[in-house]
């Protein structure tokens, strides 16, 4: 939750370059850096206020939230449970400033540092007070997972805006501060070539041609709660030849990764008669509705969000997809070995005369009498 917070801010800033550094999970150390607008000078002493944003300026902002961060809470939390330290440089700024927070509160007066145009923030021993928290997260490699799959996922919808890097210690170097870079995307990468990077080289090379659904979009800057349905939506899934037992379903709306699993089994039901039983496609949703029409303030962690025209657009987008999976489904390929009667009986035959063959020297059991009366050497005496 706090490199999704983070990122977000480095996309609200308008950054065209963010960088990821995780040790330990995420744990020990998490360092974001990006080259957006960055932090005024004068507005470090409210970065890690409770409450406190520059994102929503009248409160009628707040029924049609278009940024990512609205509650001014990100920053506050995390400067709770952990050291967090701010490095921020303005494009009008001769110089950086760097100011450390606890509990919301900036430890000292902002004081100058060496650094580029955009906002560095550190993040140092996560939970490090409260032991018990702690002890309930997974291991580290469980948490840079999660850390890998937030990135990736916001690196292949934000390609064009940005260029996404993500570091970790190297494990097998002998130098202390030796990096391993885990991935790393340009901006403007093409959709496909970040789906090769980001993913898999079968997934690439798997995927149908984008599926574009759209309702009553061209009045979306006039749509009401009471208005009929609104949405447009960019769906790719991957081709019915690739059935990996285990999927993935990348959703973001208005450019938010969120979850829902009822959009997901819509979806999914579009491959029912294409994939294997047990199989589950790749899709990536990008949907984008009136802000007036989704709620994103229905989760503490903002991992979903309350849309009025769930139900409809999820049958409308399964419609669509089913009807692209179905038009390549005739033209599926299916890997086939040839066999002959010759081959056949040489595998097996070996493994039949050797069963044959030990057949007769399997040794008899002897049998013993259990009955009250013993054995046989007990009757003599």
């Amino acid at each position: 939750s706090a490199l999704k917070e983070i990122g977000e801010n480095s996309l609200d800033a308008r950054a065209s370059h963010v960088s990821v550094f995780a040790s330990g999970g995420g744990l020990k150390l998490l360092r974001v850096v990006d080259n957006g607008c960055g932090i005024r000078h004068d507005s470090l002493a409210l970065a890690a206020r409770r409450f406190a944003t520059s994102k929503i300026t009248r409160f009628s902002d707040l029924k049609k939230v278009a940024s990512f961060g609205f509650r001014g809470e990100a920053l506050c939390s995390i400067s709770s449970v952990a050291s967090l330290t701010i490095i921020s440089k303005t494009a009008d700024s001769p110089t950086a400033f760097t100011a450390s927070y606890e509990d919301g509160e900036m430890l000292s007066i902002p004081e100058p540092a060496a650094g580029k145009a955009g906002t560095s923030i550190i993040i140092k021993d996560m939970f490090a007070t409260m032991p018990s928290r702690r002890k309930a997260l997974s291991s580290a490699s469980e948490e840079f997972n999660r850390i890998d799959g937030v990135v990736r996922r916001y690196a292949l919808h934000y390609g064009e805006q940005a260029g996404f890097v993500l570091q970790k210690p190297s494990s097998g170097s002998s130098q202390r501060r030796a990096v391993q870079t885990v991935f790393s995307t340009k901006k403007g990468m093409p959709f496909v070539d970040r789906v090769r990077t980001l993913f898999t080289q079968d997934i690439a090379s798997n995927l149908l041609e984008p599926v574009t659904c759209e309702a009553n979009w061209a009045t979306s800057a006039r749509a009401s709660l009471t208005g009929p349905v609104c949405f447009r939506a960019r769906v790719v899934g991957t081709h019915p030849n690739y059935a990996p037992k285990r999927g993935d379903f990348i959703l973001l709306v208005n450019g938010r990764l969120v979850q829902s699993p009822a959009l997901r089994r819509s979806l999914e039901t579009a491959y029912e008669t294409s994939l294997p039983r047990g199989a589950h496609p790749w899709l990536y949703v990008a949907l984008e509705v009136p802000h007036v029409r989704c709620d994103v303030n229905v989760h503490p962690t903002k991992a979903s969000v309350g849309l009025v025209d769930e139900e409809e657009i999820a049958i409308q987008l399964s419609i669509a997809l089913k009807e692209a999976v179905e038009a390549v489904n005739s033209s599926r390929t299916f890997s086939s070995t040839q066999l002959t009667l010759a081959s056949v009986f040489k595998r097996t035959r070996p493994a039949d005369e050797t069963e044959v063959a030990n057949e007769g020297q399997r040794p008899r059991r002897r049998r013993r009498r259990s009955d009250d009366r013993g054995s046989d050497d007990d009757d003599d005496d």
